[in-house]
């Protein structure tokens, strides 16, 4: 079980990484030569990529190594999970 909810948890945060992912390749115009994992949203990207500076998606993106991390190290579930989103909604 435990297991299990690691894996779902991995997926979650592996999810988010590509969204901010994508806001990176449009923010860099490359996505007409690198395509987006979240086609479906390419609106959505392309607002977050304008009210988010590089920097702050670059830091969104450390947030959320680190949690990975801290994820496959065996920390707590739920104060990872609390970390990263708190992470995440700071900037």
């Amino acid at each position: 079980t435990t297991r299990f909810i690691r894996d779902v948890l991995d997926q979650m945060i592996a999810d988010i990484e590509s969204i901010y992912r994508d806001v990176a390749v449009i923010q860099a115009r490359a996505n007409s030569s690198i395509t987006l994992i979240n086609k479906e949203q390419e609106e959505e990207l392309t607002n977050l990529s304008v009210a988010l500076s590089q920097q702050d998606v670059l830091r969104k993106v450390q947030f959320i190594t680190v949690a990975r991390d801290r994820l496959h190290g065996n920390g707590m579930l739920p104060l990872i999970i609390e970390a990263l989103l708190c992470s995440l909604t700071s900037l």
